[in-house]
């Protein structure tokens, strides 16, 4: 008997059987016309008498996800979904260059496909309507949740209030120790966009760079630790000494301490010729320093930006930037809810891809770049 899950193990044969079909026409094996298995096959697939099997197929027929047509055999039917089972909740941002990226495609995405996506901009509530929002959400009719998971996100409640841990989709992050059993995540590779940036910048003849970042938190709460781990793989790569040759500011939000923060690492005698920026509109700090130390981007230093937003075509020269490959993100989570990408429960995880502009500099020969 195939497997259909330990909460059926020990039901009657006609049900086990009846719970296997119903699993491979809702997960897509058998499609609308299509004709499934005669009994005899399906007896010999699963070892039971025809009584099982009549048993089984008179149930799905009943409840119309199969038509008898004699002497044809039977097929799954054309059924009009249940609107109820086509809503979609989307809990994250929507404005800005980053996040509009990926949620207008998704929305795009979905409705081509008949869903009915409801956008929750979570960072426009505070934390009481937010904990009201989301309890509410969680106990209405949407088949699918799919969450943007920053570190902020009420895990929490929401592992408290989620009736079935299976309609679940994170999305890009997933920062948080709490478990959710079935859970689908879509994620970005960190590991692999900070290996790219600093591959390329390594292969440059830089040797010292620069990680302008936010604060690292403890993990698994952020990202940063999978992006240092990439960063300190390429230098491993080179034979190149990480701890010695690579260092780090942290953001501050404010942009003028940001900016004299920079000013003052570039400024040192062992200065970096390299800044890699978790973030492409933290490298207006970079270029604003090197304006104010008389530098030249990217002659002088050479500069890498993350997420590859517009803001790499506004800047004094166009950025080098990873891009998290955000419509590979959107798809990827829009055909695991139509069911393209196998039973629920794994992992997608969508490797960035590093965006080569100006900004980045040519190979350094320069003597005083170089780091014996």
């Amino acid at each position: 008997m195939a497997d259909i899950g330990q909460e059926l193990q020990f039901a009657p044969r006609y049900v086990r059987v009846r719970e296997t079909l119903r699993k491979q026409i809702e997960g897509g094996t058998y499609h609308p016309r299509d004709r499934i298995p005669s009994e005899t096959e399906i007896m010999e697939q699963f070892d039971v008498s025809r009584i099982t099997v009549i048993n089984a197929i008179k149930d799905l027929v009943r409840e119309g996800l199969l038509i008898r047509v004699v002497p044809k055999g039977t097929f799954v039917t054309e059924r009009k979904p249940d609107p109820r089972k086509m809503l979609v909740a989307l809990c994250m941002q929507t404005g800005g260059h980053l996040y509009s990226e990926i949620s207008q495609p998704l929305i795009g995405n979905l409705q081509s496909r008949g869903y009915y996506p409801v956008v929750f901009d979570p960072t426009l509530l505070d934390a009481t309507m937010l904990h009201e929002k989301l309890e509410a959400l969680l106990g209405g009719d949407f088949e699918w949740v799919v969450i943007y998971g920053f570190a902020a996100f009420p895990f929490n409640l929401l592992r408290e209030k989620t009736r079935d841990f299976r309609r679940l989709i994170f999305l890009s992050y997933c920062e948080t120790p709490v478990s959710f059993p079935g859970a689908r995540k879509v994620l970005t590779d960190f590991h692999a966009g900070g290996y790219a940036a600093v591959k390329h910048i390594l292969g440059l003849g830089h040797r010292r760079i620069l990680l302008h970042a936010h604060p690292p938190e403890p993990e698994p709460y952020h990202v940063i630790h999978s992006l240092l781990r990439g960063c300190c793989q390429a230098y491993d790569e080179a034979h190149l000494d990480f701890n010695r040759l690579f260092s780090t500011t942290e953001w501050t939000l404010d942009l003028k301490r940001d900016e004299e923060m920079i000013a003052d690492v570039l400024a040192r005698p062992d200065q970096p010729r390299a800044v890699f920026c978790l973030g492409d509109h933290h490298a207006r700090e970079v270029f604003a320093a090197a304006r104010r130390l008389n530098l030249r981007i990217p002659d002088d230093v050479a500069v890498v930006g993350y997420f590859n937003t517009p803001w790499c075509d506004h800047l004094d020269v166009p950025l080098t930037s990873v891009s998290i490959e955000e419509g590979r993100l959107a798809d990827a989570v829009a055909d695991i809810i139509a069911a393209k990408q196998g039973l629920r429960g794994s992992n997608v995880i969508v490797k960035p891809k590093l965006i080569v502009r100006a900004s980045c500099g040519a190979r350094i020969n320069s003597r005083r770049n170089r780091v014996s």
